[in-house]
């Protein structure tokens, strides 16, 4: 178990900013957000852990992947001009594991991973991250949300 103090190489390309009373710690691949408190009691505990506290990210090999649960806790700190933002119907798709697409005047070779989001009746949602690559000047984002996580029609 490992406390990161330095955030920047997993939140500072999406401009998040980490509240004081929370930490990172990183076991293995995997980031998890503990409070602080919480990371001073497991550091004297001298138990081994699995797992703790919200999984933020993992460590693809490709790029850091931030986790579903980790964005949407950490939503009220992620800057709007970080989500690529969509409407109604492709967050629909999205939530459902689906491919979406949106205008971009963005331009990056290979693929990252980016935050989406949508808008609703005033809220501002952040739905997980997809995997995007640019073609054709629209970006392409497949979508990262966990199978037991999307949503599913129920057949009447």
């Amino acid at each position: 178990m490992v406390l990161l103090d330095d955030t920047r190489s997993i939140l500072e390309r999406y401009s998040i900013q980490l509240p004081n009373d929370l930490s990172l710690i990183q076991l293995g691949k995997r980031v998890y957000l503990v409070g602080k408190d919480v990371f001073r009691l497991i550091e004297r505990s001298k138990v081994k852990f699995e797992s703790i506290g919200i999984p933020l990210s993992k460590d693809t090999g490709l790029d850091v992947k931030l986790s579903t649960d980790g964005l949407q806790f950490l939503s009220r700190y992620t800057p709007e001009d970080s989500v690529v933002w969509v409407d109604l119907d492709a967050g629909y798709r999205f939530i459902q594991g689906g491919v979406i697409t949106v205008e971009t005047d963005e331009e990056f070779k290979g693929q990252r991973y980016v935050i989406v989001g949508v808008k609703v009746e005033g809220e501002s949602l952040i739905l997980g991250c997809g995997l995007a690559h640019v073609k054709d000047g629209r970006l392409v984002i497949l979508s990262q949300v966990p199978k037991e996580r999307r949503l599913h029609e129920v057949q009447k």
